[in-house]
């Protein structure tokens, strides 16, 4: 039997404040948010510059959030050798794993066990979604 895809919903404009507690945790949502930023700029210096984002609720409970503007950015990544135009929505996932992967990290090493499993949480149930997504090799390796 196959497993039911998982649904991507863009979060309404009347709701957008409680997406980032929910991805992130309540405690986090700034540093999560902030952190998104910082790593778009990093991997997209020549594409991103800031602007609207847009989030997405996952039907199997998890979370991402993409820059509306420019539609398509090449990520850079030198530490993995990885440079690729993927849609706003592909390298919104990329920077959203990387975001939750290094927060999962930090938790750790400070001893907080209930954020690294909230992080890790949202990191599976995303990387659960992509693998389902049209771009899940570039995403994947991106990640890899």
């Amino acid at each position: 039997m196959k497993s039911q895809a998982i649904e991507a919903t863009q979060v309404a404009d009347e709701v957008k404040l409680m997406f980032l507690p929910a991805m992130f945790g309540p405690n986090h949502m700034i540093n999560g948010e902030s952190r998104l930023f910082a790593l778009a700029r990093a991997f997209a210096p020549e594409h991103y510059t800031g602007g609207e984002w847009l989030y997405f609720d996952l039907s199997n409970g998890g979370h991402y959030a993409a820059p509306k503007t420019p539609e398509r950015l090449t990520l850079t990544i030198p530490e993995i050798h990885f440079e690729r135009d993927l849609s706003n929505h592909a390298a919104g996932i990329v920077i959203c794993l990387f975001a939750l992967g290094q927060m999962a990290g930090e938790a750790h090493e400070a001893g907080h066990d209930a954020d690294v499993r909230n992080f890790v949480e949202r990191y599976e149930q995303l990387l659960e979604f992509v693998s389902e997504h049209d771009e899940r090799e570039a995403i994947r390796a991106a990640i890899d």
